[in-house]
């Protein structure tokens, strides 16, 4: 095929010769280009279009890029939450308990107070019972 092709390219570039009566000319003819291929160069649009989409992959690489960032962060957002919540429920946990502590104790110092209280008026009342039974007894002698 290309000998065929270089043989016709050749035949169009060949100067044609023209005869007239008065003298001969010889010209060239024009040479035109004669391929069965398409031209290697692209045009315009086909530029166009080749930009377009080598920047719409950019821009979706880059979006897809973000999107990965995006989802990094998150995950690493929800970790420190959980550590954080975690830590948050520990020192909940510990002041509770202190407080629980502290309660314990000042119920405990107040039965204590109550039960020394009571004891103290069991006492007093014991020795008042005592006193007003003496008296009785005094006055059970005194009359008989």
């Amino acid at each position: 095929m290309s000998a065929f092709r270089s043989t016709l390219l050749r035949s169009l570039r060949t100067p044609v010769a023209t005869t007239t009566t008065t003298t001969t000319t010889t010209t060239a003819a024009a040479s035109r280009a004669f391929a069965t291929t398409p031209a290697a160069s692209k045009a315009v649009t086909d530029a166009l279009k080749d930009t377009a989409k080598a920047v719409d992959r950019a821009a979706a690489n880059a979006a897809l890029k973000g999107i990965e960032v995006g989802e990094k962060v998150a995950g690493k957002a929800e970790t420190v939450a959980k550590e954080f919540s975690g830590d948050a429920k520990n020192v909940a946990d510990q002041s509770i308990n202190k407080t629980n502590g502290r309660a314990e104790s000042a119920a405990k110092g107040a039965t204590e107070e109550l039960k020394g209280s009571a004891k103290g008026v069991k006492e007093e009342m014991a020795g008042e019972a005592r006193g007003a039974a003496q008296q009785v007894e005094s006055k059970v002698k005194s009359v008989l």
